[in-house]
């Protein structure tokens, strides 16, 4: 099964994508199993989790926060290390530490090279993220390792970059019929 992206989200990049740490990697303390006892980690900074799925009642929270309002942000969620293949960890993003403010479901399967991992484009208001994590929809039995980042977005919205693009054509073109002139009209 492919990792399929369901909300609001907009998918921006793929399976594969490249994954280097930005701040501090906070690591999982438990209990975490509810929104009140969620880690919380500061924006900027990463995340690393473990979700047992021989526990299939096992859900992890993390919560971001100091996370920018009203601008997009790249979340990327990887499984790095997981001790069989066809394993699926699901994520759950809400605005704030509100579960009935979802803003994308992302399901992550392993693969034969043991990392997946998916880069979706997210919108808050509240000033803070909240991920639910747990076991996939198939039920499975294995350990797997997560990381979250959350980072402002890189991505130039399409109308910006097709602007953008006309501009240097239009300048290119202007550059091309000044140097077809004829010598006596350029003076």
């Amino acid at each position: 099964m492919k990792p399929t992206s369901i909300g609001i989200a907009t998918l921006t990049a793929a399976i594969g994508a490249s994954f280097a740490a930005q701040g501090a990697t906070v690591i999982e303390t438990e209990p975490n199993s509810t929104p009140a006892t969620a880690d919380t980690v500061s924006f900027g900074d990463d995340f690393r989790g473990f979700i047992n799925s021989f526990n299939q009642n096992e859900l992890d929270y993390v919560l971001f926060t100091g996370v920018p309002t009203n601008t997009r942000l790249d979340v990327t969620l990887a499984l790095i290390i997981s001790t069989f293949f066809g394993e699926e960890v699901q994520f759950n993003l809400f605005d704030g530490t509100d579960t009935s403010s979802l803003l994308t479901t992302v399901l992550l399967e392993n693969t034969a090279s043991g990392l997946a991992s998916e880069l979706v484009t997210v919108t808050g208001t509240s000033g803070s993220l909240l991920f639910e994590i747990t076991d996939g929809p198939s039920p499975g039995s294995a350990f797997e390792t997560y990381t979250l980042q959350v980072a402002p977005s890189a991505v130039v919205p399409l109308p910006a970059s097709l602007a953008f693009m006309l501009t240097g054509v239009a300048g290119l073109a202007g550059l091309r019929r000044l140097q077809r002139r004829p010598a006596s009209l350029a003076a």
